[in-house]
């Protein structure tokens, strides 16, 4: 897809949700589980509601981030874009 000329950007999530991901301070994060208490969708929402929460601030920060000319060699297309 980059090959195209498409942005291409690869967050790796530091929720827990993965089975591993390092955060950006190098401390490992590991694979987070509902308790085992009995299934139910109820539990599993509100388990993985924090999950949501996180994943959408860490994808503003990016978009933030992108937005932000980094030092005037932010192309032209992709301030279009953003």
């Amino acid at each position: 897809v980059a090959s195209h000329g498409y942005l291409v950007v690869a967050v790796e999530h530091e929720d827990g949700s993965g089975a591993y991901a390092e955060s950006a301070k190098g401390e490992s994060i590991y694979y987070r589980r509902p308790d085992d208490t009995p299934y139910s969708r109820n539990k599993v929402i509100n388990f993985r509601k924090d999950f949501l929460s996180q994943r959408t601030d860490e994808l503003e920060k990016v978009v933030d981030f992108l937005k932000v000319p980094q030092h005037d060699k932010t192309c032209d297309s992709l301030r279009r874009v953003l």
